[in-house]
Order: C-alpha cells, then sequence, then structure tokens
C-alpha cells in the first residue's frame, strides 16, 4: 500500500467517524457508512502506525478498535432500539438487540487487543 492510499483510506474513515460522533447513529452504526473494506481500514491503520507520526498513534489503536462499532446494516437498526430517547420498535427483539451490543463491544475488545499487539512491536 502507498503512504497516499493509506493516508487516504484513513483520512476518509475518521470522516466516518466524526460524523458518526456527531450524529445519532445509536449503540452501534451500519457498516454501509464505511467507505472502504474493513480490511483495506486495517491495513491502513497498521501502515499509518508502522510510518507515521507517534503523536498519531493513539487516535490509530482507537479508530482501529472503533471499527468493531459498524456492523450490518440490519443488526445497526435493530440495535438502535435500545439508543435513549428513541422509541423502539414494538416488533423488534430486545433479547438480540442487546446480543448485537455484547457481540459489538467483544469485538471491539479483539480489536483493540489486536492492535495493541501490533503496535507494541513498533519502535
Amino acid at each position: 500500500m502507498s503512504p497516499a492510499r493509506a493516508e487516504a483510506i484513513v483520512n476518509d474513515y475518521g470522516a466516518v467517524l466524526v460524523t458518526a460522533e456527531n450524529a445519532a447513529f445509536g449503540l452501534v452504526l451500519p457498516e454501509s457508512g464505511l467507505r472502504h473494506s474493513r480490511d483495506e481500514i486495517k491495513s491502513a491503520i497498521k501502515y499509518c502506525l508502522a510510518f507515521g507520526p507517534a503523536q498519531v498513534r493513539a487516535s490509530l489503536v482507537t479508530g482501529y478498535s472503533q471499527l468493531g462499532s459498524f456492523v450490518p446494516d440490519a443488526d445497526a437498526a435493530l440495535a438502535a432500539n435500545l439508543a435513549p430517547g428513541v422509541v423502539p420498535d414494538p416488533h423488534a427483539d430486545p433479547e438480540r438487540a442487546l446480543a448485537i451490543l455484547k457481540e459489538r463491544n467483544a469485538e471491539c475488545a479483539r480489536l483493540l487487543e489486536e492492535i495493541s499487539s501490533f503496535a507494541d512491536k513498533l519502535p
């Protein structure tokens, strides 16, 4: 991956995160909001961690772990029923919505461990 490509992917992903942070997307985010595949984003973040300035490392690690917040769109819509201030869909399965949140939390933790292990090996 070229430096320019990695930077463009990371910048695009950062813009998605900022938009999600400033909007009422609920507790999880629809993966259709990603402009690049998860694998492309992960590779670009790893590239930037390895070759980018040290002062952005913490943000990159956090962004990598936040990939776990992006779930299939149907799951995001279901989990959004648990968001504060949302009138829940009476046909939504609250147990499945909670399971989606638990899966999201586990995936974020797994990704944090994955990227932390990678980052710890860098000079």
